[in-house]
């Protein structure tokens, strides 16, 4: 399926479930060097026999300056000009990092995506935020800057280890909760084994993911408002990630639930809402347990790009389906957070 989307003015081309060589002919004449995850290079090395690459390592860790610079010397080296086409193949890091480069390497050049985990597809390659951790800090510096194209072939999720598998559950799972109940129950009726054995079934859940995302950015392409919806589970989910040293999306999933316990108490968030999301957590695999320490969270706080002078602003939850953006001052969130228990 190919279709056109636009957000602040700036057309962006979507390739779903079409095979990789379709990126020939959207490069047409111009010079293409792919940005690629080490580890999707050792599983599809025959890919790329024709054309220059840089490879990134697998890992958060790579977001970082030395990688940027790395990145730049060796575009230098392949002479990329304006002209130039990087092509990020990869999950999230790439899609992060790619975007970053493309937007300073002389001040800015044309870039496209081929996601290749699951939570690429549905999250990280969509909506045109990018960028690098600095110190402790994730995604602390970026930019907002949208690629020429996404391309989606499934094809790459026949080789993903069944553990990412799962991590990208935990935004999808975020999606059900923000979008419509009968998402979040279409969601009980499968497993991940269902999602991988059926092509039409994951090409329904990724369409669904992005249409859901696509909305909410162009009604909010600079995350004043409405996009801040997304970081649902994101504010403690991160802390959770940087402290316990586990993937993005089953912190995403330990920060729904501390918020599903945060909107029992602010917004009166059904108990039995917050035990079928932990459910649904379960069933694809997820964690549902861990401790958060109070420790972390003036670091949380201190350089959460939600943060205002009278608090944070936190992601709650009326019902399944209904979100609420809601400031909560830190030395309330301190409180709820220690009285919350997974």
């Amino acid at each position: 399926m190919q279709y056109c989307e636009s957000f602040d003015g700036k057309p962006v081309n979507y390739f779903i479930n079409e095979p990789f060589h379709t990126i020939t002919s959207i490069a047409k004449e111009q010079q293409i060097i792919y940005l690629i995850d080490a580890c999707v290079f050792e599983k599809h090395a025959s890919l790329f026999e024709a054309s220059p690459y840089i490879l990134i390592p697998s890992g958060e860790a790579s977001k970082c300056w030395a990688t940027v610079e790395n990145i730049i010397d060796q575009l230098l080296v392949f002479n990329a000009n304006r002209q130039t086409l990087i092509v990020g193949v990869g999950g999230g890091v790439v899609s992060d990092i790619t975007g970053f480069v493309a937007a300073i390497y002389m001040r800015g050049i044309a870039f496209g995506f081929v996601p290749t985990t699951l939570l690429s597809m549905v999250d990280a390659a969509i909506g045109g935020k990018n960028g690098i951790n600095f110190g402790e800090q994730k995604n602390l510096i970026g930019t907002f800057n949208l690629p020429s194209f996404i391309l989606m072939d499934y094809a790459f999720l026949n080789s993903l280890p069944i553990d990412e598998f799962k991590n990208g559950f935990g935004e999808i799972i975020k999606y059900a909760c923000l979008s419509d109940i009968r998402f979040f129950d279409m969601l009980f009726m499968h497993t991940i084994e269902d999602y991988q054995k059926d092509i039409h079934k994951i090409d329904a859940l990724i369409q669904h993911c992005v249409s859901t995302k696509n909305k909410m950015v162009m009604a909010d392409f600079k995350e004043s408002h409405v996009r801040k919806l997304l970081n649902f589970g994101h504010t403690i989910g991160h802390a959770i990630e940087k402290a316990h040293h586990i993937p993005h999306g089953q912190a995403v999933g330990l920060g729904i639930l501390y918020a599903c316990k945060l909107s029992e108490t602010l917004r009166k968030f059904e108990p039995a809402n917050t035990l079928k999301i932990k459910n649904l957590l379960q069933q694809y695999q997820l964690p549902t347990q861990i401790t958060f320490s109070n420790d972390l969270i003036d670091s949380m706080v201190k350089h959460d790009k939600k943060s205002t002078d009278k608090g944070i602003d936190f992601i709650l939850l009326d019902t399944i389906g209904k979100p609420h953006i809601q400031n909560i001052p830190i030395d309330q969130l301190k409180e709820l957070i220690a009285a919350s228990t997974l």
